[in-house]
């Protein structure tokens, strides 16, 4: 059983060989789409803004008014958009009444699903050369393990988007061969790959879907692979609404900046959180019917905080399941697991510390390695600030260590000083997403911040944008820096000198100015780490994983943040009630911190970025078994001990 790409790719073609086409740019790009898709015939007319060519013919098509679109019958005709300044004419269709996806779409969009195609396919046959190579006893082994009942969901929607896919059913089969009681939870519900990616995406999955659960029934019971849309739906309560809706904007936020795809970038914002919302909350009545039915000690569900892993986790905590999950950097062979909550939230990194699981000789070992990358980061000034794109930093890191790797620029000598200093997270940054603040948003935040400290207290702030925005710049990401959009922040302090913002690729040390700074003021950054042990004062006003530790002050409302704020600045001393407990556990918080990354080739993501080139799937299901790493992951997943304890020992 293989998949052929032409019978998948001809589904989709359809719909558009159905209709008559309208052409709207008269570029040389009409010619390269033709020889791709071969859609000359179908094709009516052209259409383009330059007054000058209509009435003129372009490769044998007339060229007309983009007027003439409005004239057209909506459901014979689609529109294909070949202009790269592409924003006006999608609102110029929008307003005549046109659909995006429906009636008018990109030629990037149909490039786009080509190759999404492609990546489809190679995939599925990677996974089906895998599972040919699982003993046939594996359907004869009896559980035996006796640490609960486990369920490892996965969704053939991952497999387009986050491609978690054939990393969950490699897990599964890996635990049932162990003697673990655990089960394939195959989650069949839409959720946004049509918005995410083509409409008609689900449906073009879903068919990949169904054979290798056909090739999975042949290798292992049949009850052993349940389905989350198989017990019916159930009521929503208001929670669960607002939940859903929570869920829908981050998830929105975080597509917009990340989605390379132009109908993703030019689709507003708030229609994206509109349509996640409504897709989420017709399918958490699914999962809620699921897990009254179903009994689980622990779920797995990839980043356990996006889109469906959202709403999936949410559900099960509710029902008092624990929610493991992984994310990715796989390209390093690396892999980002959490034994409870989303992978970037650092939970297992305060239950090694607080549940004592590093104590005698190995806490006083962690501490001088701790204290060693410290001074290596802060003084690191002659590789990082050279590096401009992903590829150099992703080399940089696989020859030094994440550790070992900054991007910070060289020391120089310094004209300003500032008494406040605040570290910006990347946008929409998954370590960010998700976590609870008392001022409800990171716009409020910052605006209420910088208005206290400048306005009131008259003292000086330096903003600073994360700089690994420099290297996603130059990558396939949307410009997502806080004066490209949120200008309305920093505009009333275009003039003020006491407001200072670095934007990303801006050439300075930010350790400098921490430590000539009274404190340091993040929303979930490292940075917040490395100023502790740099005995700064630091104060969190979110659920971040360190908010509650000996080296920060944790504000519970916005007066206490403030009067933080005031007290830091006026008495200039680390304010925190024991000075050496506070460094030490700064210093371990932070090596956990650096050091959270298991080695393994069982990861998520291809060489590639693009699961098309896993390692371990060109393995056999025994030699993956041995993999370094493996285990760990076992470990974690079915055990529930702290992946940072396991990766601490690796």
């Amino acid at each position: 059983m293989r998949f052929e790409l032409r019978e998948r790719e001809k589904r989709i073609l359809e719909k558009i060989r159905n209709k008559k086409i309208v052409c709207y740019g008269v570029l040389a790009s009409y010619i390269t789409m033709n020889q791709i898709l071969d859609l000359d015939d179908s094709v009516e007319f052209l259409v383009d803004r330059d007054c000058s060519k209509w009435g003129q013919y372009y490769y044998g098509k007339e060229v007309k008014s983009p007027d003439e679109i409005s004239k057209l019958d909506k459901g014979s005709y689609i529109i294909i958009v070949f202009v790269r300044t592409f924003e006006p004419v999608y609102h110029f269709l929008d307003n005549i009444g046109l659909k995006h996806k429906v009636q008018y779409i990109h030629i990037s969009e149909l490039l786009g699903l080509r190759y999404e195609l492609v990546r489809f396919a190679n995939t599925a046959n990677m996974l089906l050369h895998f599972l040919d190579t699982v003993p046939k006893e594996m359907k004869d082994v009896v559980p035996k393990k006796e640490h609960g009942k486990i369920g490892i969901v996965t969704s053939i929607e991952a497999f387009g988007i986050a491609v978690d896919f054939p990393y969950s059913i490699a897990l599964f089969l890996i635990l049932k061969w162990k003697g673990y009681h655990v089960q394939l939870i195959m989650d069949n519900l839409r959720w946004t790959a049509d918005t995410d990616l083509y409409e008609g995406c689900h449906e073009d999955l879903q068919h990949i879907s169904d054979q290798i659960a056909k090739k999975l029934k042949e290798i292992v019971s049949p009850t052993d692979i349940l389905y989350l849309d198989g017990y019916g739906n159930r009521t929503l309560t208001k929670d669960d609404e607002q939940e859903c809706e929570k869920i829908a904007k981050y998830s929105a936020q975080w597509q917009k900046w990340h989605g390379c795809l132009e109908h993703i970038r030019v689709t507003p914002l708030e229609r994206l959180e509109v349509q996640f919302a409504e897709a989420f909350k017709r399918n958490m009545g699914y999962v809620e019917g699921f897990f009254e039915k179903n009994d689980y000690d622990t779920i797995n569900a990839s980043t356990g905080l996006h889109k469906r892993a959202g709403v999936i986790s949410y559900v099960a905590k509710k029902k008092g399941i624990r929610v493991s999950s992984q994310d990715g950097d796989g390209w390093n062979s690396n892999l980002m697991l959490e034994s409870s909550g989303p992978a970037s939230h650092g939970n297992d990194i305060v239950r090694t510390i607080k549940e004592n699981w590093v104590h005698g000789k190995k806490e006083v070992e962690i501490l001088k390695r701790a204290s060693k990358i410290a001074e290596k980061r802060f003084m690191l000034v002659d590789i990082g600030h050279k590096i401009s794109n992903l590829e150099q930093y992703q080399r940089e890191v696989r020859l030094k260590g994440h550790q070992n790797v900054t991007l910070q620029s060289a020391q120089k000598e310094m004209t300003q000083k500032y008494d406040v200093v605040i570290p910006l997270n990347m946008p929409y940054d998954a370590a960010a997403l998700g976590l609870e603040t008392i001022f409800n948003n990171k716009e409020n935040w910052l605006i209420e911040t910088l208005d206290f400290v400048i306005n009131i207290l008259e003292k000086s702030v330096l903003l600073r944008e994360h700089p690994a925005l420099r290297i996603l710049l130059s990558e396939s990401y949307s410009r997502s820096d806080l004066a490209s959009q949120k200008p309305h922040i920093l505009d009333p302090y275009k003039t003020n000198p006491l407001l200072y913002y670095a934007n990303f690729d801006e050439d300075i040390n930010l350790y400098q100015y921490i430590e000539q700074c009274k404190v340091v003021l993040p929303w979930s950054s490292t940075v917040g780490m490395e100023a502790a042990i740099m005995q700064k004062n630091v104060i969190v006003h979110t659920d971040t994983f360190y908010g509650d530790s000996t080296f920060v002050l944790k504000a519970c409302s916005r007066e206490e943040y403030f009067s933080f704020i005031r007290q830091c600045i006026e008495q200039d001393k680390w304010l925190v009630p024991d000075k050496k407990t506070a460094h030490q556990d700064a210093l371990k918080y932070f090596y956990f911190g650096m050091n959270r990354l298991l080695n393994t080739k069982l990861t998520l993501y291809g060489t590639d970025l693009e699961c098309q080139e896993h390692q371990w799937m060109g393995m056999s299901f025994e030699a993956l078994l041995n993999e370094r790493g493996v285990e760990e992951i076992v470990q974690i997943v079915a055990e529930n001990i702290p992946s940072v304890y396991l990766t601490a020992q690796q």
